[in-house]
């Protein structure tokens, strides 16, 4: 399914109908895309949490509120589906050939994209983990199917930090 469709599905859904009425002010923050799964996030400002609808064929389900993780004094933006003009799919075979030309000794195993507005705009923030424990991380435009940004990191080097 594309965005709009997912974001329709979840706001007709009696699940999203019930906890607007106590969240009038909250908004959609990122769509949450791995392997037929899909998950659409809502913010309200009021308490500073999201809350994640889960939608599956044409089943929402709804989670608890839960933490944002954010930089303080960072207001988290929000997504407008009108102006997303490139497909999940599409922004993910645009970030699989860039792994291989980029990357290409890396064999990935999973991958999970992201769609959010960030400081560099409407985003699909691609995922993609390798066997050799590495993520690389691809930044495409939402609205044009650009590349932003590309990186590659050491799952390893990540837990030495934490």
């Amino acid at each position: 399914m594309e965005p709009k469709e997912v974001r329709q599905a979840v706001e007709e859904s009696d699940y999203y109908q019930e906890w607007k009425k106590d969240h009038p002010d909250a908004y959609l923050v990122h769509f949450f895309f791995e392997e037929g799964q899909c998950q659409v996030g809502y913010f309200d400002p009021r308490n500073e949490k999201i809350t994640t609808f889960f939608v599956e064929e044409s089943s929402v389900q709804k989670s608890e509120e839960s933490e944002v993780f954010k930089e303080p004094n960072k207001k988290i933006q929000e997504l407008n589906t009108e102006k997303i003009k490139v497909a999940p799919q599409e922004a993910l075979g645009v970030a699989k050939k860039l792994q291989s030309r980029e990357y290409g000794g890396e064999l990935v195993f999973k991958s999970f994209i992201i769609l959010q507005h960030l400081e560099i705009g409407q985003v699909f923030n691609i995922t993609l983990v390798t066997q050799s424990m590495k993520t690389i991380n691809i930044k495409i435009s939402a609205e044009d199917g650009a590349l932003l940004q590309h990186h590659i990191d050491s799952l390893m080097d990540m837990t030495r930090m934490g």
